[in-house]
């Protein structure tokens, strides 16, 4: 293995011990010289990053705009990720070590999130490892009995809003944005993520006035909030449900209903981390594992009123119908509704 930086940044992420040059978070990572499972090295700057890398195209999504945002092409020695105007990131076959190529400008705050996020979930998927775009939290910790909540929706839905509400009102941080989901056993788990949930402003700083004890916090490059609330104490933790959230404006409380089965495996069907695989194994990765989810755990629809600022009595009504849904055990994919509409 390639010779280990003298103080890298070291943590267990996704279900993989990550060593790197830049840390993927603000949480401070363990060091000296540990095995791990990736290695993330800082490569050279390199100029504009524009078009699609060299090799076949296995992979590539563009912004609502249009303009190209990132391309996965297959090397013979392995992947190159390319993320225009951003950075290029080499993999090798292995999948084991990345070494970054930052485009000039571009911050460490900015690498991190894209190594931590689409990164790791292409790794993970050229792996053979399941990862949704999802954000999630616990119910249940430290019990002996912890039920994991993955909160999946449409960009700008409210996932990790209502993840970090959940946590304010006593729930457990599991991941933001990215959830890797084995299904090697009789029960599909969860794994840790990142320890920050990035919220946009202003309701970033609304959302961190809710809670009891103020988690430590950072404002981002892209001008978020990052609020640390991840610990090192959860990791393969049970799927107790999947919910989809839903912003509604005629609604003055939240309501869960559950998903039929054709609605619930479209949902977990139509969110995958890593969007446009052009890879048939990948496609075929994923839709086989929501399969699987969906005849496992319940899917939920969880619609959440509007509101000018976080409201967290709304959040703990929801996270009781949760708990509800759970001691009752309602059978997936049986119609249902639970709540009060106004």
């Amino acid at each position: 293995m390639p010779q280990v930086p003298d103080r890298p940044w070291v943590r267990s992420l996704h279900g993989l011990r990550v060593t790197s040059e830049i840390p993927l978070d603000n949480t401070p990572g363990s060091t000296g010289h540990v095995a791990s499972d990736l290695l993330i090295r800082r490569g050279s700057l390199q100029g504009e990053l524009a078009g699609p890398p060299d090799g076949t195209i296995v992979a590539s999504w563009a912004l609502p705009s249009g303009e190209p945002f990132f391309d996965v092409a297959a090397r013979s020695d392995g992947y190159a990720v390319r993320f225009h105007r951003r950075c290029e990131c080499i993999v090798s076959s292995d999948l084991r070590e990345v070494v970054v190529h930052p485009a000039p400008g571009i911050a460490d705050d900015t690498l991190a999130s894209l190594l931590a996020g689409t990164t790791l979930a292409t790794l993970l998927n050229l792996a053979g490892h399941l990862v949704f775009h999802a954000s999630a939290f616990v119910l249940g910790a430290p019990s002996a009995r912890p039920a994991a909540v993955a909160v999946l929706g449409e960009s700008g839905a409210g996932k990790s809003t209502f993840v970090a509400l959940a946590c304010a009102a006593g729930a457990a941080f599991l991941a933001d944005d990215a959830l890797r989901i084995d299904l090697d056993g009789q029960v599909p788990l969860a794994r840790a993520g990142r320890s920050e949930v990035r919220l946009r402003l202003p309701v970033g700083d609304g959302v961190y006035d809710l809670f009891a004890t103020p988690p430590p916090a950072r404002h981002t490059i892209d001008e978020r909030l990052a609020l640390r609330l991840g610990t090192d104490e959860l990791d393969r933790v049970p799927l107790g449900s999947c919910v989809v959230v839903r912003q509604r404006r005629d609604l003055a409380r939240p309501v869960l209903a559950v998903l039929a089965p054709a609605d619930a495996l479209l949902a977990l069907a139509r969110s995958p981390h890593v969007v446009a695989w052009h890879d048939r194994a990948c496609l075929a990765l994923h839709f086989d594992g929501a399969t699987q989810i969906a005849r496992m755990v319940p899917v939920l629809q969880l619609d959440l009123p509007v509101a000018e600022s976080p409201r967290l009595a709304v959040v703990r009504e929801a996270v009781e119908l949760l708990e509800q849904h759970a001691t009752t055990a309602i059978a997936i994919g049986r119609a249902g509704t639970h709540g009060v509409a106004r």
